[in-house]
């Protein structure tokens, strides 16, 4: 598994740069050469916002098997307005969603039906 916080020593190693003591991320270099590297057991995520808009935290550990992600605002509330929010396709997916509960019995079905 590899982050982003990867890229920056993988460039330096790329282009023959000695690497910073204190440096989060640790290249990847040997993998774009073919070769074999240790894995990491998971890695760590965060977003903060989109420029210029509301700040939208986020956090998440990814393993090989799953990813945990934290969304402060996963209430279901509206914590601003956009332009995509507005159009007949938005308000569509929100009323199916609370309508069309076939999903729902689907997953609560211990069998799910082929074809």
């Amino acid at each position: 598994m590899i982050s982003t916080v990867d890229l920056l020593p993988t460039l330096l190693e790329a282009v023959d740069l000695p690497l910073p003591e204190k440096l989060d991320g640790r290249s990847f270099f040997s993998l774009l050469n073919g070769e074999k590297q240790s894995g990491r057991d998971a890695i760590f995520a965060q977003f903060h916002h989109i420029h210029g808009r509301n700040p939208y935290p986020m956090r998440s550990i990814i393993t090989k098997d799953h990813a945990y992600i934290f969304n402060a605002w996963s209430n279901g509330k509206r914590t601003y307005r956009a332009e995509p929010m507005a159009g007949l396709t938005y308000r569509a997916i929100k009323k199916g969603g609370r309508e069309n509960s076939e999903l729902g019995q689907a997953r609560a079905s211990p069998r799910i039906p082929n074809g």
